[in-house]
C-alpha cells in the first residue's frame, strides 16, 4: 500500500527537498504495522513514546544542563559531555553528547526515564534484550542522578527467540535481511499459540519456538491442552443443563460429599490459584500461571477419566451431582480467569 501510494503520485513531495515528510511517512507506516501485529498478540500500549520529542521539546538539553550544573556531567578533552559513573560501582564514564553536539542513546535514556518518573509512577519496569545487560548499572546511576531512587527502576531481560522447524533452527540475520516477521508467525500458528508460547518461559531463559508443535494444535502444546480441558468442563456443564441439572449456588450444595482423593486434590489445587497469581506478579513470571494450569487440567483429566464409568459427574444421585457440578464450575471459573490473565482465549468447544 505504501509503495502504491507513492507510485500513484498522490504526494507532491521530493525526498531531497522534503526529507522530514518522507521520514515521517515511512516511520508512521512501519509503526502502524507494528501496532497492528502487537494488537493481534494482545499487546497494547497506553502511550507510544517518541524519542524525537525529547529533542524537539528541549528536555534532553535541559536535563543534561542540570546534571552538568550538579557535577554529574563534565566536558572531556575531546569536547564530549560525559556522564560521571566511574566514581561509583557502575562502569566507566559514558558519552551523553558527542563532540559534534549530537546526543547519544544514553543521553536520551536519561531524559526519557526522568520524564517517565515525572508522570507519577511508583515503579518503572523496562523490558530489554538480554544483550543490553551491561547497560543496567549506568541507567540506574542516571536515574539516581535525576533524584529518583534507582530501586524504583526494574529491568526485565528477554532472550532472543529461536524458531525451530522439524528439529532444525530457522536461520535468521537482520544484517542479511533474513528473518521471520511476527505477522507471518501469527498467520502460521495463530494468536493463542503464539502468545502462550512466548509467555511459558522465564524471560531471561533460552527460548526455542517449535513451529511444528504450535501448528498441530494438539494436546502436546500447553495452551491447547489447557483449552481442551476448559472446553471439556464446559461441555460437562452443558450436558448437565440439557438433562435438567443446574449448577447450584454455594449456599445450597453439600460439598462434604466430595470425598474422592482426586476431588480433594482438585479442590486444594483450585484454592492455590490466588497465591499462584500473587507470586507470578511478584517475580514478573506469567509462566508460573501456565505451569499451574497444566497441573490443574492434568488432575481434572485424571479424575474424569478414572471415574467415567463409576463415579460420574452427572448421576442418579442428585446430591453428588450437585456437588460435582459445583466443583466443575469452580474449576471452569479458575481456568477461564487464568487464561484471561494470560490474554489467551477460553473456548467452550473445541
Amino acid at each position: 500500500q505504501c509503495k502504491r501510494t507513492i507510485c500513484d503520485g498522490e504526494f507532491g513531495a521530493d525526498y531531497d527537498t522534503d526529507r522530514r515528510f518522507w521520514i515521517d511517512f515511512i516511520k508512521d507506516d512501519i509503526l502502524a504495522g507494528i501496532e497492528k501485529d502487537l494488537g493481534r498478540l494482545g499487546v497494547r500500549f497506553d502511550r507510544w513514546f517518541s524519542e524525537r520529542s525529547l529533542h524537539d521539546s528541549g528536555r534532553l538539553t535541559k536535563v543534561i544542563g542540570e546534571l552538568e550544573a550538579r557535577g554529574n556531567v563534565y566536558t572531556d578533552d575531546k569536547g564530549r559531555k560525559m556522564f560521571r559513573t566511574s566514581g561509583d560501582d557502575s562502569d566507566e564514564d559514558r558519552v551523553v553528547i558527542r563532540e559534534n553536539g549530537v546526543a547519544t542513546y544514553f543521553g536520551a535514556d536519561i531524559a526519557y526515564h526522568q520524564e517517565k518518573f515525572e508522570r507519577g509512577f511508583d515503579l518503572c519496569i523496562d523490558v530489554w534484550g538480554a544483550d543490553h545487560h551491561g547497560h543496567i548499572p549506568r541507567v540506574k546511576a542516571a536515574v539516581e542522578s535525576v533524584g529518583v531512587n534507582p530501586d524504583r527502576l526494574e529491568v526485565l531481560l528477554y532472550q532472543f527467540v529461536s524458531l525451530v522447524e522439524n528439529g532444525q533452527q530457522v536461520r535468521m540475520s537482520t544484517r542479511t535481511g533474513q528473518f521471520e516477521t511476527l505477522e507471518a508467525l501469527l498467520e502460521d500458528v495463530g494468536e493463542d499459540a503464539t502468545r502462550c508460547t512466548f509467555i511459558m518461559r522465564k524471560s531471561d531463559s533460552q527460548f526455542e519456538f517449535d513451529l511444528g508443535m504450535a501448528r498441530t494444535q494438539s494436546e502436546d502444546h500447553p495452551v491447547f491442552y489447557v483449552q481442551y480441558g476448559h472446553a471439556r468442563i464446559c461441555q460437562i456443564l452443558e450436558k448437565a443443563r440439557r438433562e435438567g441439572f443446574a449448577t447450584p449456588e454455594a449456599a445450597t450444595v453439600d460439598l462434604d460429599i466430595l470425598t474422592l482423593p482426586e476431588e480433594l486434590d482438585l479442590i486444594k489445587k483450585a484454592l492455590d490459584y490466588p497465591f499462584i497469581v500473587r507470586s507470578a506478579a511478584v517475580v514478573r513470571g506469567p509462566h508460573h500461571i501456565v505451569f499451574y494450569l497444566q497441573e490443574l487440567i492434568a488432575l481434572f483429566h485424571t479424575y474424569y477419566s478414572k471415574y467415567a464409568h463409576t463415579e460420574k459427574v452427572v448421576s442418579a444421585d442428585k446430591a453428588k451431582t450437585a456437588a460435582r457440578l459445583f466443583l466443575c464450575d469452580a474449576l471452569r471459573i479458575v481456568v477461564s480467569n487464568a487464561l484471561g490473565l494470560l490474554g489467551v482465549g477460553a473456548p467452550q468447544k473445541m
